[in-house]
């Protein structure tokens, strides 16, 4: 993937044209030659590109973006995104032109419309419509990871704690890649709830591994090393927590829970206090 950095208006589309013609001349000088095409070979995921796009005002003032809007979007970003979606037949006429372009607006070639739509109601509260777009992603491509990623963290939002182990297995098997800090809590998470307190601290801990500084997942971990009886690495944790985050009320909780189980009444009381 090659990226071009942001710009106004045209001089993104430059830019897009400039990249294209020192590619091509690049492969020209080494005796190769560049395409560019959609798709050469039908069992092949192809080329495409996309395009980050955001708005602002006449002052240069950011607009894209409202914290009380659908999806986090502002007015007029929701208005341009009904915009696309109504005119979406007419506007790839002119993005995917050639016959060849819907060889690739296929499944199974990196088009991820029905994860992002399950994204997005999951965002909203439509737990209901998230899960039969899962459903539908999962149909047209079952080796997209961030498919079982997203459905999993629906699934632990409603309790589905086997579900949610389930789809977040399915992830780490297909790409462990894919996995963010936040994914690996979320799963350590699941087998907590089930009562899987062995099982929670393994991914608690990868958690971790990616961001050092992640209070949850030290949180989260602690209470696990409590339930199996490891006092001292959970005080640790709790301790940690703490350090980061001395306004948080959780560590505080750990840390008395810790030193009353290692038979500390006093520190156990300062924490609760």
């Amino acid at each position: 993937e090659v990226v071009v950095g942001p710009d106004e208006g045209m001089r993104s589309a430059d830019a897009a044209v400039i990249l294209r013609e020192l590619t091509r001349s690049a492969a020209r000088a080494m005796g190769r030659e560049a395409t560019f095409t959609p798709i050469r070979d039908v069992t092949g995921v192809g080329n495409g590109v996309h395009i980050h796009m955001s708005f602002i005002d006449d002052d240069g003032n950011p607009v894209t973006y409202d914290e009380n809007g659908a999806c986090g979007m502002s007015q007029v970003t929701s208005a341009f995104s009904a915009g696309v979606l109504k005119y979406l037949e007419n506007i790839i006429a002119l993005t995917a032109p050639s016959v060849i372009s819907y060889e690739r607006l296929t499944p199974h070639r990196w088009s991820a419309a029905y994860n992002n739509l399950g994204f997005f109601y999951g965002l909203e509260g439509d737990a209901d419509s998230a899960l039969a777009n899962f459903a539908t992603a999962e149909e047209l491509d079952p080796t997209y990871p961030l498919t079982f990623i997203n459905r999993g963290d629906i699934y632990l939002k409603q309790s589905r704690f086997e579900d949610a182990i389930a789809d977040f297995e399915t992830a780490f098997e297909l790409d462990p890649e894919a996995l963010s800090a936040f994914t690996y809590n979320q799963w350590g998470t699941s087998h907590y709830f089930m009562g899987n307190y062995e099982e929670s601290i393994p991914q608690f801990t990868r958690a971790i591994e990616i961001n050092p500084d992640y209070v949850d997942a030290l949180n989260n971990r602690g209470f696990s090393y409590i339930e199996t009886g490891e006092f001292v690495k959970a005080l640790s944790d709790f301790r940690r927590a703490n350090h980061l985050d001395p306004d948080f009320v959780i560590p505080y909780v750990g840390i008395g829970d810790s030193q009353y189980a290692l038979g500390r009444a006093r520190p156990s009381l300062d924490a609760y206090t």
